[in-house]
Formats: C-alpha cells, structure tokens, sequence
C-alpha cells in the first residue's frame, strides 16, 4: 500500500526531485542532471518550498494499523530515514552551539568584550564569563594567533612561537 507524503525540497533524494521535476512538473532535465539542476527547476516553476512523495507502507497485507508508539519498536515499519546533503551537514556543525568562556587577561583591553566576526556577523563575547555560541564562531577564535619572537643574545630574535590571541575554555553544550 503506498501513501502520499509532503517532504521539503531539502529532506527529498534527488531521485526522489528528479521524480518530481520530470513527472508531476512536466519539465525536461536530463536523468544526470545535478541536485543544484533540479533545485534550480523547481524554483523557476513553483513557490512551494515541499514536494509530494509515494511512500510504501512496508506492513504485510492484512496487517492491522498499530499506533506510532508500537510501530517506533517494529523495525520493519520504521520512519524512512532523512538523508542530509553535506551542505545541510556542514551548516548545522557550523551552527551547533558550544559552551567557551574567555578568560579576563592582564593588560589594556584584557576585561573588554571580544568582538568576533563570520561572514560580516559581528558577535561580542563577554570575557570571564560561560557563554553559548555557534562553533562557527569558536573556530574563528581557535584560528586568531599571534606569534611571539623571543630574544636570542646571538641573533636577537629566535623562532616564533604561535599563541591564542584569545585563550578559550571550551565545553560542548
């Protein structure tokens, strides 16, 4: 027995776009045509931001309909599972939430905010507090170093060391 399910463009397989592009949409793509291709179509010919899918019912014939709890312990009638691109999986890390605190430092400016900046957002960070923020933000810090050239009597500067501009206590949420 099959069903008709809405899905959002982003949760559906490109077979699954493809399907849907090409038949309910009437459009004619090339059956190699990329993911960015179909999503391309899809928002030349419609606003709708899901599509509708066929999906089987995997129960025997004759079976009678249990409730939802039931069927979350029969593996045979579990949910489809949601394939995510990478992109939706590098977007979710980048947002995925993290505990830091920055620790209050000796010298000018050491008890001020520390301003951070992804892709033109600008983010102040207070000092010497715990706080939540996006990894994407986190990762900017980790990577904000400064060298330090300590002094030789030979040649008066030696090899730099890299420090954290910023030191940060992490804690993942």
């Amino acid at each position: 027995m099959t069903k008709t399910v809405k899905i959002a463009f982003a949760d559906a397989t490109d077979s699954q776009l493809y399907d849907y592009v090409t038949g309910t949409l009437n459009l004619d793509v090339p059956q190699t045509a990329s993911r960015s291709v179909l999503l391309a179509k899809l928002a030349q010919a419609t606003t709708a931001q899901e599509i509708e899918v066929e999906v089987t019912d995997k129960r025997k014939p004759g079976r009678p309909a249990r409730d939802k709890a039931d069927d979350a312990e029969d593996e045979d009638d579990a949910a489809p599972v949601v394939v995510k691109s990478p992109e939706q999986l590098a977007l979710e890390r980048a947002n995925e939430k993290i505990k830091i605190e920055i620790p209050i430092q000796p010298g000018a400016g050491g008890d001020e905010p520390v301003p951070v900046a992804v892709n033109g957002k600008v983010i102040f960070i207070t000092r010497g507090k715990e706080v939540e923020v996006a990894r994407k933000y986190v990762e900017v810090l980790d990577n904000a170093v400064q060298y330090i050239y300590p002094e030789n009597d030979a040649s008066g500067l030696g090899e730099p060391r890299k420090v954290p501009l910023y030191p940060v206590n992490k804690a993942r949420v």
